[in-house]
């Protein structure tokens, strides 16, 4: 199995969701560049990472074991067969409790001496180690001192693996209790963020409504001057129209006082035209008589002339 260092990222950015730790997983994410990666995240199940360790844990104790096993026989320098490695120890110690010699065999410290109890799993163990040998007794197989040692140091590792196995998932499990906690009560503060959010939010409810409110009170002060500014634009436009009736009642008398000196001076002139009338027809009167006296002395100046010469012709 092959796994690039993309993949270990998306894993690890994974786990880091899935156990609550958004920060750490997004701070993680811009730093391995994630959004990046061409990794179809629908296909990845949920707890892959463990599911890995998981499985990568198994493979070094199959490895372990295999190790151990193959060990058992070797060849001294004296040319004799012999138990080297993990079974020199079964041949110097007698089988004690089991899971101690796979400790010893290994060579780790005692891991297990903590606040769990370890008594279930050794009595699990145990109870397996029995049924082998009954398997072997019933089957008519001769199990001899070297064979139940054999066995006795398999079953010692299987146990020794089985308690890793079950410290570890409860481990995991504690911390996955842990973890439940931790989410809980980042639950609980996002809870209260909410309510705080909440109360946040009546409250800029409240001052929007007081805003409103006081928007509401200043469109009514508003409405209020409007009125009142239109009451006087009545008002003035009331006054502007007296003014102007008044003004066109004067205009309107002016016009009547000016129509009744044009009527009077129309009268006047009508008056000196008949003057002038009267006195052309005095002055034609006048120059008529004078051309009739004018007329009547030319007559008289003709009579007399006549008569001058009919006196001159009788003489």
């Amino acid at each position: 199995m092959s796994i690039t260092s993309d993949e270990v990222n998306f894993l690890v950015y994974r786990y880091l969701q899935e156990s609550g730790f958004s920060h750490s997983a997004f701070t993680f994410g811009i730093e391995s560049h994630i959004s990046q990666s061409n990794i179809n995240g629908t296909l990845v199940p949920p707890a892959a990472l463990i599911s890995i360790l998981q499985k990568g844990l198994q493979y070094v104790e199959a490895e372990i074991s295999i190790n151990e096993v193959s060990s058992f026989m070797a060849t001294r320098r004296d040319g004799t067969r012999g138990y080297t490695g993990a079974m020199a120890g079964v041949r110097r110690q007698k089988p004690t409790r089991a899971g101690t010699v796979g400790r010893e065999c290994w060579k780790t410290p005692d891991v297990f001496e903590n606040k769990y109890s370890l008594n279930p799993y050794f009595q699990k163990g145990s109870r397996q180690c029995f049924k082998c040998f009954s398997f072997a007794f019933n089957a008519g197989i001769n199990l001899g001192l070297l064979e139940i040692r054999i066995a006795s140091f398999l079953c010692s590792l299987h146990i020794c693996v089985f308690i890793c196995v079950c410290i570890w998932r409860e481990r995991e499990r504690e911390r996955e209790r842990e973890r439940e906690r931790e989410r809980e009560r980042e639950r609980e503060r996002e809870r209260e963020r909410e309510r705080e959010r909440e109360r946040e939010r009546e409250r800029e409810r409240e001052r929007e409504r007081e805003r409103e409110r006081e928007r509401e009170r200043e469109r009514e002060r508003e409405r209020d001057r409007q009125t009142e500014r239109q009451r006087e634009t009545d008002r003035q436009r009331e006054t502007d129209k007296q003014r102007e009736r008044q003004r066109q009642r004067e205009r309107d008398r002016e016009r009547e006082r000016e129509r009744e000196r044009e009527g009077e001076r129309e009268r006047q002139r009508g008056r000196e035209r008949q003057t002038e009338r009267e006195r052309k027809r005095q002055r034609q009167r006048e120059k008529e008589k004078q051309r009739e006296r004018q007329k009547q002395r030319e007559r008289k100046r003709q009579r007399q002339r006549e008569r001058d010469r009919d006196k001159d012709r009788e003489t």
